[in-house]
């Protein structure tokens, strides 16, 4: 008996001595991590205008938004819809296509390096402003701001990269910065717009200046930024075996039937089938997609159930509470 309860004495010394020496080493690495960072990561006037610049590629890309909601009750007309139906698609195309662009690119950045996705998003919303300043018909604006929405949802992944480059005594800058850029367009972007869409053919240049700007802020990008390739550490043919392809083929119909049915409800009766079926099948799509995330063992699913389990849910619903 004496014997035994040694035994568990000593197994218990030895489990407790391990742990310190875990909880040891944790906080050492740790430290050592902070101290790698704050010195690998040193503020130049580079680092300074590669920030600058991912928080251009940030703000942007959302020029369209703030314009066209100032513009759309007369710019549908001007564009041959006098019923002025076609409006209601226009900002919802740009927010529903950043949403899924966002979402793709938020887990996949983590495997192949924020730089390719960022630059793809500047080009998809650059080409989004220059189909809609092309636009001769309400159809062709509407796709011009979903493709220019789904370039966002991937420029949106500068708010990752400008804290990536920054020690932690400056990531508040770079995260006002590129605030800033937001904030501005949003006060000036209106303002803008409702002077534009009163002089006749002016609204096309509200497009074109996105173009131009979201094209320097590409060239700029392509040039000075640099980040590492694979975040994670993962090999491209690993990261590429391991993508949620299910998953992205349920969310993207799932997300765009479901806002079919709700936008038609803004001019259709809620029995009419052209708001029941695409509504249901998007509902049911979605379902089939948390069903996806949560039981499948995909490596690498772009919503990883973690996330809203971490601290009990608490970690994912606070910050919505708070905010």
């Amino acid at each position: 008996m004496a014997i035994g309860t040694a035994t568990t004495h000593d197994a218990s010394a030895e489990k407790s001595s391990i742990e310190v020496r875990e909880k040891g080493d944790v906080a050492h690495a740790e430290d050592h991590n902070n101290i790698g960072a704050g010195a690998e990561a040193p503020m130049t006037w580079k680092t300074w205008l590669v920030i600058f610049i991912l928080s251009s590629c940030f703000g942007l890309s959302f020029w369209p938004v703030p314009t066209t909601a100032a513009m759309q009750g007369k710019l549908v007309v001007l564009l041959g819809d006098v019923t002025g139906v076609s409006s209601y698609w226009f900002i919802p195309a740009y927010t529903t296509g950043s949403a899924l662009g966002f979402l793709i690119a938020g887990a996949n950045s983590d495997l192949f390096g924020r730089r390719l996705f960022l630059l793809f998003g500047e080009v998809l919303a650059a080409l989004g402003m220059l189909v809609s300043a092309t636009a001769k018909s309400p159809e062709q604006l509407t796709a011009g701001l979903a493709i220019a929405g789904f370039g966002g949802g991937f420029c949106q992944m500068a708010m990752c990269s400008i804290p990536e480059l920054m020690p932690n005594r400056y990531r508040h800058i770079g995260i006002c910065l590129s605030d800033g850029f937001i904030f501005l367009i949003v006060i000036v972007g209106p303002v803008v717009g409702r002077y534009a869409i009163d002089d006749g053919n002016s609204w096309i240049y509200i497009f074109y200046g996105g173009f131009v700007a979201q094209v320097i802020s590409l060239v700029a990008l392509a040039l000075l930024y640099f980040p590492p390739k694979h975040p994670k550490g993962v090999p491209w043919k690993q990261a590429i075996r391991g993508l949620d392809y299910i998953g992205t083929l349920l969310v993207i119909p799932g997300v765009c039937l479901a806002l079919v049915g709700i936008i038609n409800t803004t001019y259709m009766s809620a029995s009419d089938t052209l708001v029941i079926a695409p509504l249901v099948v998007g509902v049911v799509l979605l379902i089939l997609f948390g069903l996806w995330e949560t039981f499948s063992k995909t490596e690498y699913p772009l919503c990883p159930p973690r996330i809203f389990r971490s601290h009990k849910g608490r970690e994912f619903t606070v910050p919505f509470i708070i905010a």
